[in-house]
């Protein structure tokens, strides 16, 4: 994923990707993908790790003004939050690409979840991530390393370094054995 990650960050430039979610339905996932994806290097912006200065609203239209991706942590509660509606539609009119992240398996009432109303709609024919599968973090954290390159990045070169990553790792393991 290092190729990969590289290309995400040059192509980033002086923007970061920001990581949207609903306090009371996925803070601690978010801060553990948030956790994984610095290790990558990459530049992020989540309201805890010292996004919010001063302004509440005036901190968070900053973060999605200098976003290329934002990534919305899908849950019952994000799409009830009158702050995550903001972020994401702002996000969508100002044209910043969404990478999706289902962080919910079921409803409250026991189906399966899926995004509804005006988080639906801005998500609706999008690839997303699922996280709410508890035995799959490394497999959907490297397939949102992914989504995030073709958000950013054609997608036929994003798989040609991902390929070129594997056999470099490939060739590191034969010169090590």
């Amino acid at each position: 994923m290092e190729k990969l990650t590289d290309a995400i960050k040059e192509e980033l430039g002086a923007n970061h990707i920001m990581l949207s979610y609903n306090w009371a339905s996925s803070k601690q996932l978010t801060e553990k993908v948030y956790s994984s994806l610095k290790q990558y290097g990459l530049p992020l912006w989540m309201d805890t790790a010292g996004g919010v200065h001063g302004s509440v609203s005036g901190s968070m239209a900053e973060a999605v003004e200098n976003a290329s991706i934002i990534i919305p942590f899908m849950t019952e509660k994000y799409q009830e939050s009158k702050a995550c509606n903001q972020e994401i539609e702002y996000a969508n009119d100002l044209g910043v690409e969404i990478v999706p992240i289902k962080a919910q398996k079921t409803t409250a009432d026991g189906k399966k979840y899926r995004p509804r109303g005006k988080l639906g709609i801005l998500t609706a024919g999008k690839l997303y991530v699922d996280f709410a599968r508890v035995d799959g973090y490394v497999e959907a954290l490297n397939k949102l390393v992914t989504c995030i390159g073709t958000a950013l990045i054609d997608p036929e070169k994003v798989m040609k370094l991902i390929e070129e990553g594997k056999t470099q790792a490939q060739g590191q393991s034969k010169k090590e054995a």
